[in-house]
């Protein structure tokens, strides 16, 4: 039972958070050297650039989808996606893009967030 001024409710509730969080965190390592691997270019200011520019008029639309993703798998680097937008649209253009996609990723971590914490096994 819970009792206030106590965060679990058990001590097996207890090591089965600091199991998911040692997991979050392991994960969070294993994917940022993936990325750092796989996708050295999303690091790259020049390199990702090139990338949006490449979609034509449709590159305001690109670059919002991977501010998205840039706020759900944090090892590519915000600050080059700042830096990217100001560059590609002018300040005022490219702050408006990248807040969108910032919002909405942010948005989309928090329902994430919310789903992953009030789940379940079984449905219950």
């Amino acid at each position: 039972m819970w009792q206030p001024g106590r965060i679990f409710a058990s001590e097996r509730s207890r090591r089965t958070a600091l199991l998911v969080l040692a997991a979050v965190v392991v994960a969070m390592v294993a994917l940022s050297v993936l990325v750092n691997r796989q996708v050295p270019w999303l690091s790259d200011p020049d390199a990702i650039r090139a990338w949006v520019r490449g979609f034509g008029v449709l590159a305001p639309a690109a670059f919002v989808a991977l501010q998205v993703v840039q706020v759900l798998v944090a090892p590519i680097p915000g600050h080059v996606m700042a830096l990217v937008s100001g560059y590609l649209f002018g300040t005022w253009e490219g702050f408006l893009y990248s807040m969108v996609g910032v919002v909405v990723g942010s948005t989309a971590a928090f329902l994430l967030a919310v789903a992953v914490l009030t789940w379940r096994p079984g449905g219950g």
